[in-house]
């Protein structure tokens, strides 16, 4: 089965952390769900457009922020130092760029977009 290689960013690292332990579980589960495309996030707009956010939990709701890059069409893969060798099952990459409830979301959809530009891989 063909799946995206998954990687979680610093900052997302040190944000699942902080979180209750429960949550910390769900989020890897959305994780692999994601990886295998059972489920989808929302495709978001304005600075954050190209990213995708999943929400799950209520009281408090929290959003999973991602991002996704497909290998090349003609058959090689950008991502290959991150494959470890399973190139021919690749879609691409797929970044976990950040967690946070619907609350602090909401701040950072106001986020200046130089800042946000830098979660990109260029």
């Amino acid at each position: 089965m063909m799946k995206y290689n998954i990687k979680f960013k610093t900052a997302f690292k040190k944000l699942a952390k902080k979180l209750p332990k429960n949550i910390q579980e769900d989020t890897l589960n959305i994780a692999d769900q994601l990886q295998q495309k059972q489920v989808k996030g929302d495709i978001l707009t304005g600075n954050w457009k190209g990213f995708l956010s999943y929400h799950f939990h209520r009281k408090p709701e929290y959003r999973i922020v991602y991002i996704t890059y497909d290998c090349n069409e003609n058959g090689v893969c950008r991502f290959e130092e991150e494959h470890q060798g399973q190139v021919n099952q690749c879609l691409g990459l797929m970044e976990f760029i950040l967690i946070a409830t619907r609350e602090e979301m909401n701040s950072l959809y106001k986020t200046d977009k130089k800042i946000i530009t830098n979660y990109k891989r260029k």
